[in-house]
């Protein structure tokens, strides 16, 4: 028996050990699949519950049980439950007197993140009313795009599911695109208003004949632990701080200004910096000079703080493909660097409010660090 337990105790710490040593990681990937196993069996409690026990619900039993305990703490203040159903009674009396809502009627809401952001959604839930949340930081066209599709009567803005499994589909060396299966469970209802743009980002027969899978458009890759970095995105879009640009979107908001007659808007890699950098190669009307003041209005005016290119580059004329496309590559290689670009670069000071000349000192401080993007 003594031997049969040496052998096993003798296994066990080499199964450790290898662990250990293969699988740094093998406990906390447990502890997480665990976690997200519990997550996914209270979700199918509460989905198959009857009647159904909503949030607004949840939280006015809250209110009931502690409503002078602390719901949300924010830049040093502090909200209690009974303040927020406080404040929620006042936004839905308000919006059912000066809006004329009624249960059913979809409303948008443009808000920042604070406080204020919560009650306004526990009042409309009071009402019954569905609310469309929009990116605070969208401006312009897209701001006008989202909330004509969202199909709300009403925008509030501020005075001034389950767990989805991904894969990756290798395509080449350890980058690889983001895909996510559709199914039951993980659904792709698509974009609102827009059949063309849902049907481009389904994927048909992937793994297998018949499977069907949604296209994040976003390059990943793995290192040499396993771990998942993102690397870029495919088609007209970069992606900045966590956000996605559309590079067709920016060009027009350039084309605003006086001076410019073209444009061609691309991302470039910041060493120390996930994603890419907005970046515009621009060309002049003729008899034009560029006009950083005007330049730098119109894209603090129409574009959210991330889609606003940073640096601009004036070119005589703008390169084109075969098809009458303006080709990006080169100029994404050439990235910003003024000791290797002849043609006058501009860099957007939010200081000065403006576009400045991109000195070599300007792009010594950014490859450094010392400047914040």
């Amino acid at each position: 028996m003594s031997v049969w337990l040496t052998a096993a105790a003798g296994l066990a710490i080499l199964a450790f050990a290898y662990i250990r040593t293969f699988c740094p990681y093998f406990s906390d990937d447990c502890a997480y699949m665990l976690r997200s196993l519990k997550l996914g069996i209270r979700l199918i409690k509460y989905g198959k519950s009857k009647p159904f026990y909503s949030i607004l619900e949840c939280f006015l039993d809250a209110v009931k049980r502690q409503p002078n305990k602390i719901f949300i703490h924010f830049e040093g203040r502090a909200f209690s439950y009974g303040e927020m159903d406080l404040q929620s009674n006042k936004v839905a009396r308000a919006l059912q007197a000066e809006a004329r809502l009624k249960e059913g009627d979809a409303v948008a809401l443009f808000l920042p993140n604070e406080p204020s952001f919560v009650w306004t959604w526990l009042g409309l839930a009071k009402l019954g009313c569905p609310a469309a949340l929009l990116n605070f930081n969208i401006r312009s066209k897209s701001l006008l795009h989202c909330f004509s599709c969202c199909g709300a009567k009403v925008l509030i803005t501020a005075p001034a599911s389950f767990i989805c499994y991904y894969r990756l589909l290798f395509c080449s060396g350890e980058t690889g695109l983001l895909v996510g299966e559709i199914t039951r469970r993980s659904p792709f209802v698509g974009y609102a208003g827009n059949k063309q743009q849902t049907e481009k980002k389904r994927l048909y027969d992937v793994m297998k004949k018949g499977d069907l899978y949604f296209n994040t458009g976003d390059l990943l890759r793995f290192d040499h632990e396993k771990f998942i970095y993102f690397q870029d995105r495919v088609g007209d879009t970069f992606r900045w701080k966590g956000e996605n640009v559309a590079t067709s979107e920016v060009a027009d908001i350039l084309t605003l200004a006086a001076c410019v007659l073209e444009a061609n808007v691309y991302g470039v890699k910041v060493e120390g910096h996930e994603g890419r950098i907005g970046m515009a190669a621009v060309t002049l009307k003729e008899g034009e000079t560029f006009d950083s003041a005007d330049v730098y209005k119109q894209v603090v005016s129409y574009l959210p703080a991330y889609a606003r290119p940073r640096f601009l580059r004036v070119q005589p004329s703008l390169e084109m493909t075969g098809t009458f496309k303006m080709k990006k590559v080169k100029l994404v290689e050439d990235g910003f660097n003024p000791a290797l670009i002849s043609d006058p670069l501009y860099f957007l000071d939010p200081d000065q409010k403006t576009y400045v000349p991109l000195t070599e000192e300007i792009h010594g401080a950014i490859a450094a660090g010392k400047m914040k993007l």
